[in-house]
């Protein structure tokens, strides 16, 4: 099953066996057929109760934008999923970034407008984004647009599933 994070739909559209529907089984097929209402970052995983945070760890989640006509100007929008990997049986999480280790890196020209989508697939723990070296402007918390604001100390905590939408200029 599909669980949306933050995502308002109907019932039997959100995965959560077995309150709002079965399980897909393997071989099975399940058609999801809904307008999202909202514009926003929102999350999509696998949600099959036990094996929820370990299909999640190996990578059986994604962001979810949707556009709103009304969308700020930006010269530059980029997604960053940061996330719990399990490589072995024998080894802790370490924390990864669109599924990688390596760090992210974009050259901007001064005056570059930049939204910065960041998401928490953390299935094992807060996390914290201390965003060091620029000026940064929260314009959304979890899919909802808010007042822009600078972070305090800009840092950000991040529990699981929790996203923010960055400007920078």
């Amino acid at each position: 099953a599909l669980h949306w994070r933050g995502m308002r739909l109907r019932n039997d559209m959100d995965g959560t066996p077995p309150l709002t529907q079965k399980p897909i089984a393997p071989g099975e097929t399940f058609d999801l057929a809904f307008t999202p209402p909202d514009a926003g970052s929102f999350l999509c995983h696998a949600n099959a109760r036990e094996n929820s945070g370990r299909q999640i760890s190996e990578g059986l989640i994604f962001p979810v934008i949707v556009e709103d006509d009304a969308e700020p100007s930006v010269d530059l929008d980029l997604i960053c999923l940061l996330q719990d990997k399990i490589w072995d049986e024998t080894s802790s999480p370490r924390i990864t970034i669109n599924g990688g280790l390596q760090a992210l890196a974009h050259d901007l020209r001064p005056g570059t407008r930049l939204r910065l989508r960041i998401a928490s697939a953390s299935t094992q723990r807060m996390l914290s984004v201390t965003l060091d070296g620029a000026q940064s402007f929260v314009a959304a918390i979890d899919g909802q647009p808010c007042g822009l604001f600078e972070p305090e100390r800009q840092t950000l905590p991040l529990a699981p599933a929790q996203r923010y939408d960055l400007f920078f200029d």
